[in-house]
């Protein structure tokens, strides 16, 4: 936002309307950007001096633990707020769309969203060996349990007697593998919906009230006292009309 403010400074605006690659008609009506976040630097540090604080505390000490918690779950820390002054509104829909791809085609927001996305793929793709291994062992465990029926079912019974020496729980083995899918699934959502860059509310209108120009009041403020001239000087001779009745009065009397 800074250097775009300083493009904005320039007179004929050529620097802006190249760098946002709108019309110099459309630069022209920019007359300031601004920016903020929506979570504050004081916030952040907040959160990471709780951390600390969570790991010198007992676990008796709930209401610390839960206000950490209520403060790592804050949403849009890492969303910006974005003012632009006009001086038509009417050019608002167009400069959002052609702010919003400055921002986007960043290079540093361009290498922030491939990072990402690698990351994304390169752990989906390990949870999806990880649950063909799954697969394999739910396959094994069914055999097992298929042979160990035959060897341990007794004539005319339907139990099946396990020794010891099967100690894995193949409720695990379902958990495991019903928690990978849960996970890729969310890597598919996030890879679809795409939350490193979005945005959350496009830029709405407000008129500012128009202020009244110097001539202007000038000539409010010459209307104004003239008219007040009039009212005193009405006034003042209205007192000396009945100034006169009362000394004409008092003559007859």
């Amino acid at each position: 936002m800074d250097k775009l403010n300083l493009l904005s400074l320039e007179k004929e605006r050529e620097g802006l309307a190249n760098e946002l690659k709108i019309d110099i008609a459309t630069a022209k009506n920019i007359s300031k950007f601004e920016s903020k976040a929506f979570v504050s630097e004081k916030d952040l540090i907040e959160i990471e001096v709780l951390k600390e604080q969570l790991n010198n505390v007992a676990e008796e000490k709930k209401d610390l633990i839960n206000k950490i918690i209520t403060k790592i779950e804050i949403e849009n820390k890492n969303a910006f707020l974005i003012e632009v002054k006009v001086l038509d509104p009417g050019i608002i829909k167009d400069l959002e769309q052609a702010l919003v791809n400055y921002i986007k085609d960043n290079s540093f927001i361009q290498n922030r969203i491939a990072a990402n996305e690698r990351t994304l793929l390169e752990r989906k793709a390990k949870l999806q060996r990880e649950s063909r291994k799954l697969d394999s062992l739910k396959a094994v465990l069914f055999d097992n349990y298929a042979s160990m029926a035959k060897e341990n079912n007794r004539p005319g019974s339907n139990n099946v007697i396990l020794s010891d020496k099967y100690l894995t729980d193949p409720l695990d083995v379902f958990d495991q593998d019903l928690e990978i899918h849960s996970q890729i699934q969310n890597i598919d959502y996030q890879l679809s919906v795409k939350p490193d860059f979005e945005v959350v509310d496009g830029l709405t209108s407000f008129k500012e009230p128009d202020s009244a120009s110097f001539p202007k009041i000038l000539v409010i403020a010459f209307f104004a006292s003239w008219v007040l001239g009039y009212l005193i000087l009405g006034l003042f001779k209205f007192d000396r009309y009945l100034s006169a009745l009362s000394k004409k009065a008092e003559i007859q009397s």
